[in-house]
């Protein structure tokens, strides 16, 4: 499992390598230069040589590249925002923790709405509650996140007056993001669900579980649900990601300072320092959870935790008998 884990980790190196490079070729077919929006379109080529000297932007793409790349590895320096002349890890440090929380929390509430669902669907497949919850499925999909973010702002900010539209001064002020992020993910999670229990709930091991005697609710929760949990988890991880990375609508409609903002903020004001570290880090975020689900699996399912613990003991022997071998041959020599 060790060796997973630090292979896995290996393997983040060239993803992440490939996206930052893929950033800072995009940047070369963006229109605008940074130095125009932050001194302003009148400005004189001297001060806008001596803005760009500042920040490096003078050099190469390659150069820019090498030395971006040496200060985020040997000092984890994420360089300097363009418009605010800040650090950037000072003002992501503030801005990552509400956005991870706010991913945590509207995953939680997708869960919770999406599993029970996927499981009721598929118990009562072809009846009112199934239709109900592929109704349910099909508009989570289909509805924009922005979209519903107005919705339940006109109702429950404006019409009903329950909750804050903006900002995050108190716990009242996450539900509404939480749970718009929430409900959109929750669809996916739920179909997933449904599509997993169904191709379990026929299966042999169940009708076997079944005729032995054994209810309907230990059926359910060792059998169908063990070997359902697999898609089950791959789905919640994904969408823990997505919520990550796409709270940038989310976050402009509720007026809350996280990374989608910050995102959203740099494209606007060609922010390219700030933009590489935002998707840089929502990259790193994304390849994280991806290993943490991997290993989640072997928790899950015991196929694949010998699955991991086999490879290790088959590539045991094989050094065994190819040192044995090697062993033979010398002795054998005269």
């Amino acid at each position: 499992m060790v060796k997973y884990i630090i292979k896995r980790i290996l393997l983040m190196i060239p993803v992440l390598l490939g996206v930052s490079i893929l950033v800072f070729l995009l940047q070369l077919f963006t229109p605008g230069d940074p130095a125009d929006i932050a001194l302003g379109y009148t400005a004189s080529e001297e001060a806008v040589y001596e803005w760009k000297e500042q920040y490096g932007l003078n050099d190469s793409i390659v150069v820019q590249y090498g030395n971006y790349m040496w200060k985020l590895i040997t000092k984890g320096d994420m360089g300097i925002s363009y418009r605010t002349g800040t650090s950037i890890n000072t003002e992501l440090s503030k801005r990552w923790p509400i956005s991870f929380k706010m991913a945590i929390i509207a995953t939680c509430i997708a869960s919770a709405i999406g599993i029970p669902l996927g499981i009721v669907s598929a118990k009562n497949r072809g009846k009112f509650l199934d239709a109900f919850a592929r109704l349910f499925g099909i508009a989570g999909i289909s509805i924009p996140v922005f979209w519903l973010a107005f919705l339940f702002v006109m109702l429950f900010s404006i019409q009903l007056r329950l909750l804050p539209v903006s900002g995050l001064f108190s716990l009242k002020h996450w539900i509404l993001p939480s749970v718009t992020i929430g409900i959109v993910s929750s669809a996916s999670i739920l179909r997933v669900t449904r599509s997993s229990v169904l191709d379990n709930i026929s299966a042999d091991y169940v009708r076997t579980a079944r005729a032995k005697g054994q209810t309907e609710k230990v059926i359910m929760r060792h059998h169908i649900l063990r070997n359902s949990l697999i898609p089950i988890v791959t789905s919640v991880a994904t969408q823990f990601a997505a919520a990550i990375g796409s709270s940038a609508v989310v976050e402009t409609v509720f007026v809350v300072n996280g990374m989608g903002n910050s995102t959203l903020s740099a494209i606007n004001n060609r922010d390219f320092a700030l933009l590489r570290a935002c998707v840089l880090l929502i990259a790193v975020s994304v390849c994280v959870i991806n290993l943490l689900a991997d290993l989640g699996f072997a928790l899950i399912d015991p196929r694949v935790k010998s699955r991991f613990s086999n490879s290790v003991k088959h590539a045991k022997k094989f050094q065994l008998k190819e040192a044995a071998i090697n062993d033979g041959k010398e002795k054998s020599k005269p």
